[in-house]
């Protein structure tokens, strides 16, 4: 966070964002059971995976955007991203979206594309740096869709098998539950955040009962 706000006068708020993260007490449940070292994994090598990318860029001279620092560094930047995108992959499964979020970076921050741009930038590319974004975009996605290919070969090709257990709102059979008992577990998980309150290391099974009908306390007063 603190190599992408640069200057001093954003450092209190680095400061603040990264003090934040690392003592929120939210994180206690991921170290509370053993099984949580995976989304340890996956964010250590997701941030490595995104600083690196993004150390590849230096700020323009005229601080008002930023631009690649040398193609060979960048060709280091995008495989060593690759690299952490594998690692996270490998740790939790949603460590595959790391090269997007880097070709979101490259084109809004780094680039300084409009969603005009993006569509329609092949046209002048060579004036707003739409095809050096692209380039690196493509060996991005090239390289992201051998690695989710050689993910799903390893299942065999065929989709995990979970149990109620695992998730019961994602296995309830009515539609009605699954809407309900997931629009609650996402305004109790924002609660958390707000007011760690009531913590665990295992929300699996009944540890959350499932909202089944309208009339459940949890949808309002």
């Amino acid at each position: 966070y603190r190599s992408q706000v640069g200057g001093n006068k954003n450092f209190a708020y680095s400061i603040f964002a990264a003090v934040t993260f690392a003592l929120h007490p939210v994180h206690a449940e991921a170290v509370s059971n053993v099984t949580g070292r995976a989304e340890v994994l996956c964010a250590l090598f997701y941030c490595a995976g995104f600083l690196l990318y993004t150390c590849a860029h230096s700020r323009h001279p005229s601080g008002i955007s930023w631009q690649p620092a040398g193609r060979f560094r960048m060709l280091f930047a995008v495989f060593g991203t690759m690299t952490c995108t594998l690692l996270a992959m490998l740790s939790k499964e949603h460590g595959i979206t790391l090269p997007v979020l880097c070709a979101i970076w490259d084109a809004v921050v780094a680039s300084g594309l409009s969603a005009r741009d993006i569509l329609t930038g092949w046209r002048r590319g060579a004036r707003n740096g739409w095809w050096g974004w692209a380039g690196r975009t493509c060996i991005l996605a090239a390289l992201t869709g051998c690695m989710a290919f050689w993910r799903l070969k390893l299942n065999g090709g065929t989709s995990p098998v979970f149990i109620p257990e695992q998730n019961p709102a994602a296995q309830a059979e009515e539609a009605l539950t699954r809407g309900l008992s997931y629009s609650w577990l996402y305004i109790r998980n924002l609660g958390l955040l707000v007011f760690p309150h009531q913590l665990g290391p295992d929300w699996t099974g009944d540890a959350i009962p499932l909202v089944t009908s309208f009339w459940d306390w949890r949808i309002g007063p």
